[in-house]
């Protein structure tokens, strides 16, 4: 029977009245043979419900979305995925291709999308059904002789298509124009075929011929969800925050997002809490006038920050004790302030903006107004320090290269801000000395990333680049006479505070909301309303039952954005209390060891060839990579360089550095014949033939340097194209809670082509299929070494 119908699916979840308390976003589901009852997986635990919808029940057993039955071990051998079996037992139809290291992307059109193949077990046969442009993925049988499955649509939808075994025929059964941030990961049908169950958005959906529901649920009342209000003890605070007050009496400090006071030094660990964010904001960076009188603090609304002043209403009572403390808002802005420092004078403040992109100062007093002083031509701004005669303030900042400079600016005239350092390599941290006769900075000016102290001497007019290196003697003698830092031990206290968690929720959901909004590398956040984002996805992450659930919402939200290299997860600081998953996924790399596969090129290349592997793009892989290019490559003709399921980093550059450099010139040793004196290379080259392997596996800094080689014309590239996912990152803290990626730079070649989305092509394509796995056949390798063997 053949239907055709178009649905579109309203996801706007933050509608008035809806109802958080429902099971929402499950992690995978699958249904009865009858097609009634259907079984899923939420919050980590095994659930079971009618079809229909209604009240959920707790079950032992975990759905099984995907099985191959007796076909398994076949199935991981041929590196295929999402696999079914027929009900029949004889076939297998299953995804082939489409894993990447990043979150499948909704609109995604690459070499990495999945393709739909059925194995016959009759025949020992493979046989290719849907291969596209778009990712095709979670098949579901239909009957013996047809089947289900989802095929991208390229805006960010997923149609549900008809395949028929028999005719050949594929048609639509479902239209999406869009399905949320997240692609449906699952689709599960009864053994007639009548029955299909689709996870769009956040919800399931029930599709029997032309009729479609939602299937709304509820967990069962014997189901104990986190409790609405959390108590945690926090034992000692967080020693980037600890701040003495003048007189020794107090030791000012944040834990849990609240700050706190305790008196330091007689073991009495007297403690109190000056102030509580009430989960819904968190206190940072603390600082205290030099009269001990007046403390300021960020007051983080993940949103928005404020700036605030807090002082006791008897000024001679130490913080610690109890008494009465007034406090006012000196600055409220959108976005995130940080690295809070207070002038020497207690006059004036000074914080980086995120949101404005610069570093700003404001007198203390009330109402003022804060003015930007930010370098001219630098667009990322780190670690600040105000002089001791409260003139200039020495300022880390990055140009339009990335490139973190050290400038020197004057407060009563940004505009004539002069970069000290001006090297192309790393330069930060600045501190004066106690008389602020001398600015000194730490940079790597060398190969080997050591660092090193840098001086420049204020009395002298400053220009570009007057910094100068300080002699390893002196080092030791200058380093005594800078502003002394506060040092104090931290008493060993212990708190406790109770968390609201839909309100803690919140405000870790809108830190990352805001900060996405103000770093995402690509522009107009790509075509998405950022706006209607945080009215779609707050309430959900807000009510999220489990940590595991609330990472399922950003990452949903996340997907909107539709790029690689987005992501949020849990990390060793990440509190256990909040039950965090395990993290099971282990990369599989399936290809032959790498001694053996050298040994087949050397044997078929009659030695003349090398071959090396570059797993990613890190220094451990580049320093093993110099090591073996010297071996593999000394006296060959060319080497083949496989960079295949290359997971990306940094160090491409310095792995074509090894490769750029052809042959100028040799020398010819008494007693010793015609070579090259080693010495004079800083680091190992090779002039040879290369060839360079590559798949849609290849990621990041892994293919940028496939892009390179071909751009430089150094290689001949085997394989498929790229994946097309470069973009560069940053990671952030959130809370206490995890760390999310953010994409913040994008990368072109040199035509202007850019690199996400466009993966490198090669220059000979090579299709490997599951067959080829099965058998253990690597075609790309072979095909590599025709042409290292062809003249």
């Amino acid at each position: 029977m053949k239907y055709v119908f178009f649905c579109f699916l309203a996801v706007a979840f933050a509608a008035a009245g809806e109802d958080w308390t429902r099971i929402y976003a499950t992690e995978s589901h699958a249904l009865s043979a009858d097609g009634a009852t259907l079984y899923f997986r939420w919050c980590g635990t095994n659930w079971t419900a009618s079809a229909t919808g209604g009240i959920a029940h707790v079950c032992a057993d975990a759905p099984k979305s995907f099985d191959a039955g007796a076909h398994s071990k076949k199935m991981d051998d041929a590196l295929a995925n999402q696999c079914r079996v027929s009900p029949d037992g004889r076939r297998v139809v299953c995804r082939f291709r489409g894993d990447s290291q990043f979150r499948l992307r909704r609109g995604s059109v690459s070499s990495r999308t999945g393709e739909i193949w059925m194995y016959d077990s009759a025949f020992g046969s493979w046989t290719n059904l849907v291969r596209n442009s778009y990712e095709n993925r979670c098949p579901a049988w239909l009957g013996n002789n047809a089947f289900a499955y989802l095929r991208g649509t390229g805006r960010g939808g997923f149609d549900v298509r008809r395949f028929d075994l028999r005719t050949g025929a594929d048609e639509i059964l479902v239209a999406s124009e869009a399905d949320g941030g997240e692609p449906p990961t699952f689709m599960s049908s009864s053994a007639d075929g009548r029955t299909l169950v689709v996870r769009r958005g956040f919800d399931l959906w029930r599709y029997r011929g032309r009729e479609r529901s939602r299937i709304v649920l509820h967990p069962d009342k014997a189901w104990k969800g986190r409790p609405p209000v959390r108590s945690r003890w926090y034992e000692d605070g967080d020693r980037c925050s600890l701040v003495p007050v003048a007189g020794g009496n107090d030791v000012i400090f944040t834990v849990g997002g609240d700050l706190w006071a305790v008196k330091p030094g007689d073991g009495t660990n007297e403690v109190r809490r000056l102030w509580s964010g009430e989960s819904r904001a968190c206190a940072r960076e603390p600082v205290v006038s030099g009269d001990g009188r007046t403390l300021y603090c960020l007051r983080d609304y993940g949103d928005r920050t404020e700036l605030w002043a807090t002082w006791r209403r008897d000024c001679n009572r130490p913080w610690h004790e109890d008494g009465e403390l007034a406090s006012r808002c000196i600055v409220s802005r959108p976005g995130r302030l940080a690295y809070l420092r207070l002038s020497p004078d207690g006059g004036s403040l000074s914080w980086v903006d995120d949101s404005a992109r610069g570093i700003f100062i404001c007198p203390t007093n009330e109402g003022a107004k804060a003015v930007s002083i930010t370098p001219s031509g630098t667009f990322m701004q780190w670690e600040h320090e105000w002089s001791p005669d409260g003139r200039r303030i020495a300022v880390a900042a990055a140009d339009k290269d990335r490139n973190i400079e050290t400038w020197v600016v004057p407060v009563d005239n940004p505009k004539a801000a002069v970069n000290v350092s001006d090297h192309m390599m790393w330069d930060g941290e600045p501190r004066w000395t106690a008389d602020g006769a001398t600015l000194v900075f730490n940079g790597t000016w060398t190969d080997d990333g050591a660092r090193r102290m840098f001086e420049v001497d204020m009395s002298k007019p400053l220009e570009t680049g007057c910094a100068r290196l300080v002699n390893a003697d002196r080092e030791k003698s200058l380093r005594k006479k800078l502003v002394a830092r506060p040092s104090v031990k931290m008493p060993h206290v212990k708190a406790e505070q109770q968390i609201v968690m839909a309100d803690y929720q919140e405000l870790a959901f809108l830190a990352i909301w805001s900060r996405l909004g103000v770093r995402f590398a690509l522009p107009r956040m790509n075509g998405v309303d950022w706006s209607a984002m945080r009215a779609k996805y707050l309430p959900a992450a807000r009510n999220a039952p489990s940590w595991r659930q609330f990472q399922r919402v950003v990452l949903q939200m996340l997907g909107e954005l539709d790029a690689s290299h987005l992501d949020f997860y849990s990390t060793d600081e990440a509190r256990k209390e909040w039950s965090l998953p395990k993290n099971s996924w282990k990369k599989s790399d399936r290809r032959e060891p790498v001694d053996r596969v050298r040994s087949k090129v050397h044997a078929a290349t009659s030695n003349r060839w090398g071959y090396l592997r570059i797993p990613k793009m890190n220094k451990e892989c580049y320093n093993a990579f110099r090591n073996d290019l010297y071996r593999e490559g000394r006296g060959r003709e060319g080497v083949i360089i496989d960079v295949r399921g290359n997971t990306g980093g940094n160090t491409a550059d310095l792995i074509l550095s090894c490769l750029m450099t052809p042959p100028h010139g040799y020398s010819d040793w008494q007693g010793g014949g015609k070579g090259y004196s080693v010495d004079h290379l800083r680091r190992v080259q090779f002039g040879g033939k290369v060839v360079a392997l590559i798949d849609e596996k290849t990621c990041s800094n892994g293919e940028m340097f496939a892009h390179a080689l071909k751009t430089l014309k150094r290689a001949t590239l085997v394989g498929r194209p790229t994946s097309g996912e470069v973009l560069a990152t940053q990671e952030f803290k959130v809370l206490d809670w995890g760390e999310f990626r953010i994409p913040l730079g994008r990368w072109f070649t040199q035509d202007g082509t850019e690199m996400e989305g466009n993966g490198a092509r090669p220059d000979v394509r090579v299709d490997d299929t599951p067959a080829d796995w099965m058998r253990g056949a690597d075609v790309q390798l072979e095909r590599a070494i025709r042409l290292a063997t062809t003249p």
